[in-house]
């Protein structure tokens, strides 16, 4: 796979930071949200290089997705499906026209879509997992987000953590299965 390093490489437009004041927010989190800030590329590529599993088996779930960064990347991977949810409706609107951006040679995953909901409340695929996170809530809705997944979740669920910083809230049947510098990668326990 060509490797990815800018926004044009893709001809989407997610480079910039953008802060919650102001946006459109829906669910009742706003209060546990971070400002959105783009993963910066080559990040999934590496958190995906560390697992070895069978792609087409597991579906992506990137909880924040904002502005659809890591969804345009993800889709690049032959997952069965690739899933964002954000609570900023501007923000899901960008992702959006970023997937419409996004040609369909750079799609390796054909079900590939933006939900504008709060993560702590929305529907996951069922089935094999993998959770992408970059710290897009605090820690009340993060435990709430795991809580939900031990609890309702059948199949294996990997959560990708990059830039960890509530790694602490993660219970006993969260297992940190590979690490590096700046990411965590926990495999919820049945």
């Amino acid at each position: 796979m060509k490797p990815v390093r800018h926004d044009r490489d893709l001809g989407v437009h997610t480079a910039h930071i953008r802060p919650l004041a102001g946006l459109t927010v829906v669910g009742d989190n706003r209060a546990h949200g971070n400002r959105y800030e783009p993963t910066p590329y080559g990040v999934l590529d590496d958190l995906l290089d560390a697992l070895d599993l069978r792609w087409s088996d597991y579906s992506f779930v990137d909880l924040g997705s904002g502005q659809g960064r890591v969804l345009c990347m993800a889709a690049r991977w032959p997952f069965k499906a690739v899933v964002g949810v954000e609570f900023a409706a501007e923000l899901h609107e960008d992702a959006l026209r970023n997937l419409d951006r996004l040609p369909a040679s750079a799609r390796r995953c054909r079900d590939v879509r933006a939900i504008l909901g709060d993560a702590a409340e929305a529907d996951l695929p069922a089935g094999p997992l993998i959770v992408y996170l970059f710290n897009p809530f605090g820690d009340v809705v993060l435990r709430r987000v795991l809580a939900r997944l031990e609890a309702e979740h059948e199949g294996d669920v990997y959560l990708l953590y990059y830039w960890p910083m509530q790694d602490d809230v993660f219970g006993d049947r969260w297992t940190p299965v590979e690490n590096g510098e700046d990411w965590t990668i926990f495999a919820l326990r049945a």
